[in-house]
């Protein structure tokens, strides 16, 4: 990115660039990546590619309604317990 630009301006090519790097030099390890982001990066497109990557994704978002009506449909069991080191 050149010049003072808002924060997820180009996100998704820097995602899928530095995941591209890291399976290229971590290919034996066979562990999923982690994308941790904050709210500014929460779109689709750099989501997507995160996951077209092959990476997991966290990204912290406002609780708004439809925040909340899409994690009212996650069922019960299908929640995972994040242990913390």
């Amino acid at each position: 990115r050149q010049g003072k630009t808002g924060s997820p301006k180009g996100a998704a090519r820097i995602v899928g660039d530095a995941l591209a790097t890291l399976r290229r030099t971590r290919a034996a390890t066979g562990a999923r990546p982690l994308l941790r982001a904050d709210s500014a990066f929460y779109g689709h497109a750099t989501v997507g590619t995160a996951i077209k990557a092959g990476a997991d994704v966290s990204v912290t978002v406002r609780m708004d309604p439809a925040v909340k009506a899409a994690i009212a449909t996650i069922p019960d069991d299908a929640w995972e317990m994040i242990e913390y080191t």
